[in-house]
């Protein structure tokens, strides 16, 4: 039942994860009855519109899961997941519009963030966020609103073989460095310089890393772009799949192309000799160690991808 499949998807993502494999089995149970039912009593087997009808008349997955919350000190769990939801959201939305910004900015006018500077702006836009829908959400709370759009949701919104997104953390942990290294990458973030403030060898990249200047940004842009649909969907979709499996398999291309190389990087004629070796070795252990973590996400992308519910 792929409908049944995705609907229970969605009401996972709310749901206390202590308890939330004897909800889901408790909820299972109950929508494939009345399925059954449903399709028992047109004389037929059970179908997908046998499937939508129950899942109707159980209601947005917000609501369902708010039945089996425990009671907030500031918003009750009548609405409590509609608030983790929006604050989710909103957080991610204004955060990535954030990297957008400054990379527009550093393009633009020239600007360069430290990295004191790129924390104390996000966690001043982080904390504004919050603040604000909190505030909205202990109003809604205190003033006994029904969330109305709850009563408009229907069963066709659901998207039959979405993965549910037990991973959260680490595509947040992509996400975050995602956007680190486009603002590096791209000059709107400057790391500060500790070999030539201790008098060590300033390092230049070779010729190779502006020949791929623009293949890198496409790839960590579009995994950015990926990584916050799949955010803000709170599920991984077969595009989204095979968007990671795309991005994977051209980023270790990439990394191919620069462990070919001779040099990496170059270091200055004094400290030729003692630092030359050590120094290329190093980069390319690096590359190697980021081309392992691609492969790990390629391959679970595919075992994503392959755990479907089937068609």
């Amino acid at each position: 039942m792929q409908w049944v499949d995705s609907y229970l998807s969605e009401v996972s993502r709310f749901l206390p994860a202590e308890t939330r494999d004897d909800i889901l089995g408790e909820l299972r149970a109950s929508i494939e009855e009345q399925v059954i039912e449903h399709a028992r009593a047109r004389g037929s087997e059970p179908d997908a519109s046998d499937e939508k009808a129950v899942l109707s008349e159980f209601g947005h997955p917000l609501k369902v899961a708010s039945g089996y919350g425990e009671q907030q000190y500031l918003v009750g769990p009548g609405i409590y997941p509609a608030f983790v939801q929006t604050l989710r959201l909103l957080l991610i939305l204004v955060l990535s519009l954030q990297v957008v910004v400054a990379l527009i900015a550093s393009v633009t006018a020239g600007n360069t963030l430290s990295i004191s500077g790129l924390l104390s702006n996000t966690l001043e836009t982080a904390l504004l966020v919050t603040g604000i829908v909190v505030a909205s959400f202990v109003l809604l709370e205190r003033s006994g609103e029904r969330l109305n759009w709850y009563d408009r949701w229907q069963p066709g919104t659901l998207r039959p073989g979405s993965v549910a997104l037990t991973d959260r953390g680490d595509v947040i942990t992509n996400l975050v460095t995602e956007g680190v290294f486009l603002l590096w990458w791209n000059g709107a973030l400057a790391f500060p310089d500790v070999l030539t403030a201790i008098g060590g060898p300033e390092i230049v990249a070779t010729s190779i890393w502006s020949e791929l200047y623009w293949p890198i940004n496409l790839v960590v842009a579009g995994w950015f772009v990926t990584h916050i649909t799949v955010l803000l969907r709170g599920l991984w979709t077969r595009p989204a799949l095979f968007a990671e499996i795309a991005f994977c398999v051209a980023a270790l291309v990439l990394v191919g192309l620069l462990l070919r190389q001779t040099a990496l990087v170059t270091v200055s004629e004094e400290f030729l000799a003692e630092f030359s070796g050590n120094l290329q070795l190093t980069v390319r252990i690096a590359v190697l160690v980021i081309g392992g973590f691609i492969a790990w996400d390629l391959v679970a992308a595919v075992r994503r991808l392959r755990a479907r519910p089937p068609a």
